[in-house]
């Protein structure tokens, strides 16, 4: 989603990577990417390794596409993440239905 290389992710220890506001027994728990001109869609691949996320926002960016797989049908993958606490992904271009489940975290 960083086509215009913004991010500045180097090194080993992500947890002082840019837009990871904080980490919990050495992973990302917190990732904040706003208003990074993001473009592309969301990968499951990448953030089904996101198991320790409590807030996830990726909010004014230009994000499209559907909301990824995340562990199986969409709503069941969003229950899965149990420690989320917090998603944004306001003003971007995704579809798809927000699932019911996701009053039960």
């Amino acid at each position: 989603m960083d086509t215009s290389s913004s991010l500045q992710w180097r090194g080993s220890d992500f947890c002082k990577w840019e837009g990871v506001r904080e980490c919990l027994r050495g992973s990302v728990s917190k990732l904040v990417l706003e208003n990074l001109n993001l473009t592309g869609t969301l990968d499951s691949r990448i953030v089904n390794q996101f198991d320790q996320i409590r807030v996830l926002s990726l909010k004014q960016n230009s994000i499209s596409g559907q909301i990824p797989d995340l562990s199986g049908e969409f709503p069941t993958s969003l229950t899965t993440l149990h420690r989320l606490k917090i998603i944004v992904l306001s003003s971007n271009r995704l579809s798809g239905a927000i699932p019911d489940s996701l009053l039960d975290l």
